[in-house]
C-alpha cells in the first residue's frame, strides 16, 4: 500500500529550506529500508499567499509500505525533520501522513491542492478535511501546505528540478564565468530553462540566499538536468553534499489555468481592461487605473512590463499576476501583459441636435450646416471618436531573474507535457 507524506514550512528569512529537510528525510528513510517511489513533488503553491518564503513550496514523498500506523509514523518523521528544520524566524513546519486507501479520497486532495495554488485555504479548513480524510498531521501554519501538495497531480503541465545542497558559506568562493555558463545555456536550452538571465548578465542556476541550496537546474527533460548538473558541479569545483531531484508544477503556469478568475485578494487573476490613468508612486513603481477595478501595478524593477504599460494610456490591454487591495482598490500586481488595442482617435463634424444626421463644416471657425433641416448651427464643436485598433497582440514579459517560481517560461511554449514522456522509476542518480 502507498502511504503519502507531505512537509511544509520548514525553512525562514533566515535560512534552512523545505527541500533540504525532505532531502535528509529520504535519506533516512532509505537507510531503513523503506521504499521510496521516485520522484518526490516539489510542489510550488499560490503565490501572492503573504505569509510565506519566497518559493511557497511544499515537498511529497510517497512510500510503499506493508503493515504501519500513521500515528506512530508521523512521530518518526517528526523527530528526524527536527533535527534538519530551521528552528529560527517563523518557521512553522507541518507534517501529512495518509495512506491511499480510496479514489475518493484522491479527489478530494486534488481539489485542495488545485485551491492552495490559486486561493487561500484556512487552517481551521485543513483541520476539517483532514478529520473526514483521516489525515494525520503535525505542527502549525505549514500543516496546510503539506496537506495541500498530496493531492499534486502532473496532469496539464509538468517539470524538473535537481536542487543541491552544501555549506551555504561555499557560495562566495564559487567561480561564475558568465561565457562559460551561457555557452551551457545554449548546449542545453532545449530541454533545460531559466539556467541565465541574458539581458542582466545573471546566472540563474546559483541562489544567493543563507539556505543550503547551492544551485538548482531546471528542465522539461529529468536525464539533461542531471547531466547538466553534473557540468556544472565540475566546471564550478563544487563539494557538495548531496543532490535531490524532484517532479515539480514549476514554471508551468498552472496558478492561472486553475484559477477560477474570482477578484479576491491574494488571488492569481487574468483580464482585460483599458488604462484611462497613469501615475508613479514615490518609489517609482507604475500605477495604471482604469475604468473600474481591478487597477494594474508594475514593480519598476521587473523590467519590461513597467515600461510598456506606461506607454498604453488609452489602450486596451490583456493583464495577469496577483490581486491586492491598496488605497481600498483592488490592483492586479502584474506578471506580465499583452496590448489588444491601440487608441485611434478620429476627429468627427458633431451631429445635428433636431435630426441626429452628421452636420457639413461651413469652413474654419464659421460653424456647421445641416442640409436636412436646412440651418446653420454655430455653438457646436467637432468631437473626438476613441475606436480600438486590433494591434499586434505584443506580450510583455519581466525580466528571467523576476520570473515567480510558477510563472511560465517563455522557452517551454509548446511543450508542455514533456515530461510524461519519462518514467520517473526508471530516473537514475536522482538522488546521491
Amino acid at each position: 500500500m502507498l502511504l503519502l507524506l507531505g512537509i511544509d514550512d520548514h525553512d525562514s528569512h533566515f535560512g534552512g529550506c523545505t527541500t533540504y529537510v525532505a532531502y535528509k528525510l529520504i535519506h533516512e528513510l532509505l537507510k531503513e529500508n523503506l521504499n521510496i517511489i521516485p520522484l518526490p513533488a516539489l510542489v510550488r503553491l499560490n503565490p501572492y499567499i503573504p505569509f510565506k518564503t519566497r518559493g511557497n513550496a511544499a515537498v511529497r514523498i510517497v512510500i510503499d509500505v506493508k503493515d504501519i500506523s500513521e500515528k506512530d509514523f508521523i512521530e518518526h518523521i517528526r523527530e528526524i525533520v527536527d533535527k534538519y528544520r530551521e528552528k529560527r524566524g517563523k518557521a512553522d513546519p507541518g507534517i501529512a501522513v495518509t495512506l491511499v486507501d480510496n479514489l475518493e479520497k484522491l479527489k478530494i486532495l486534488y481539489k485542495v491542492y488545485k485551491k492552495a495554488v490559486t486561493d487561500v485555504i484556512t487552517s481551521d479548513q485543513i483541520d476539517k478535511i483532514c478529520r473526514k480524510l483521516n489525515i494525520y498531521i503535525h505542527g502549525g501554519r505549514g500543516k496546510i501546505g503539506a496537506v495541500a501538495c498530496l493531492g499534486f497531480i502532473p496532469d496539464r503541465d509538468s517539470t524538473f528540478e535537481l536542487l543541491a545542497y552544501g555549506d551555504p558559506s561555499i557560495k562566495k568562493n564559487i567561480d561564475l564565468n558568465i561565457q562559460i555558463f551561457s555557452l551551457l545555456d545554449n548546449l542545453f536550452r532545449l530541454y533545460t530553462f531559466a539556467n541565465i538571465d541574458l539581458e542582466n548578465e545573471k546566472i540563474l542556476i546559483f541562489p544567493s540566499g543563507p539556505d543550503p541550496v547551492i544551485y538548482g537546474v531546471r528542465g522539461d527533460s529529468p536525464l539533461h538536468v542531471i547531466f547538466l548538473s553534473s557540468l556544472v558541479q565540475a566546471i564550478a569545483k563544487i563539494d557538495i553534499e548531496g543532490w535531490l531531484l524532484f517532479h515539480t508544477n514549476q514554471a508551468t503556469g498552472i496558478h492561472l489555468e486553475y484559477s477560477e478568475n474570482i477578484m479576491r485578494t491574494f488571488n492569481p487573476y487574468k483580464t482585460i481592461v483599458k488604462i484611462i490613468k497613469i501615475s508613479r508612486t514615490e518609489d517609482r513603481h507604475l500605477q495604471c487605473f482604469t475604468e473600474k477595478d481591478p487597477n494594474v501595478f508594475s514593480y519598476r524593477h521587473i523590467g519590461d512590463p513597467c515600461t510598456f504599460l506606461e506607454k498604453s494610456l488609452g489602450d486596451i490591454v490583456e493583464v495577469w499576476g496577483g490581486l491586492r487591495i491598496k488605497d481600498g482598490k483592488y490592483f492586479i500586481y502584474v506578471e506580465g501583459c499583452r496590448k489588444l488595442s491601440r487608441r485611434l482617435v478620429k476627429v468627427l463634424n458633431p451631429r445635428c441636435p433636431r435630426c441626429g444626421s452628421t452636420l457639413k463644416s461651413l469652413g474654419k471657425g464659421k460653424g456647421f450646416f445641416c442640409k436636412r433641416c436646412n440651418i446653420e448651427i454655430t455653438n457646436v464643436h467637432k468631437i473626438l471618436n476613441d475606436e480600438p485598433m486590433i494591434s499586434s497582440g505584443l506580450i510583455s514579459l519581466p525580466y528571467l531573474s523576476e520570473f515567480r517560481h510558477l510563472m511560465k517560461i517563455p522557452d517551454r511554449i509548446g511543450i508542455e507535457r514533456f515530461s510524461n514522456m519519462f518514467s520517473e522509476l526508471d530516473i537514475p542518480m536522482w538522488i546521491i
